[in-house]
């Protein structure tokens, strides 16, 4: 197992990702939540047979808690390389976006659902569980729509990310207006947005509007 301040580090920064007070957590594990906090601090291990527990809690697999990182990342000193799958689910001239209700990203705008790939799943796997996860409904991966690359900063470290987005398919009826994120997912907000307002807002990807008509299929992309 990675040293303490490592894996205290990281045990927080997945909790709080879900929204989880130490409490919460605690009871999920059915430990108490000083126990969660000599996690966090740096001062125990959990016992080996709470491990899977903790990764169930956590949506993360035992390589990555055992590691301390992100099976996603590939890390070389103070850069990153990261694949990510997102998905473009469009309904009566709208397209499903999401945003993060948490406050230090209220001006963060709204992304396309998805997230990072795990060691071992295909892009469309991967796609599928975390629109399950993040939603609580079932879709269907379509064909791959368009391939981004994107170079930017974030906490520090120079990342490079490779991005495949595919069209989404409902399999079973979504809420005709706005809804909050699943329980694995309470910080996102999910939105029915009209395409001729795509222009008007801060939007990742960018231009999506132009991807959704086709105009282009790979696009690199340097952030500031």
């Amino acid at each position: 197992m990675t040293n303490k301040s490592n894996f205290a580090a990281f045990i927080k920064e997945k909790r709080t990702a879900l929204s989880l007070t130490q409490e919460q957590l605690a009871d999920l594990l059915g430990v108490l939540p000083t126990t969660v906090s000599k996690w966090e601090r740096g001062i125990t291990y959990p016992d080996i047979t709470i491990i899977s527990a903790i990764c169930k809690a956590l949506n993360i697999s035992e390589h990555e808690l055992m590691t301390a990182s992100d099976q996603a990342f590939l890390t070389h000193f103070d850069s990153k390389f990261s694949l990510r799958t997102q998905g473009v689910l469009v309904r009566d001239g709208c397209v499903l976006l999401q945003s993060d209700t948490r406050e230090e990203y209220a001006d963060c705008g709204y992304a396309t659902p998805g997230g990072q790939v795990r060691f071992g799943e295909t892009a469309a796997q991967a796609l599928a569980r975390r629109f399950t996860q993040e939603t609580g409904f079932n879709i269907t991966v379509g064909d791959l729509a368009w391939t981004e690359e994107n170079f930017y900063t974030w906490q520090g470290k120079a990342i490079q990310q490779v991005a495949l987005m595919f069209h989404l398919h409902m399999r079973e009826p979504l809420p005709q207006v706005d809804f909050l994120g699943a329980q694995e997912a309470p910080h996102l907000r999910f939105h029915w947005i009209a395409l001729q307002q795509l222009d008007n807002i801060t939007v990742y990807p960018p231009n999506l509007r132009e991807l959704l008509r086709g105009d282009m299929n790979h696009v690199v992309r340097a952030y500031k």
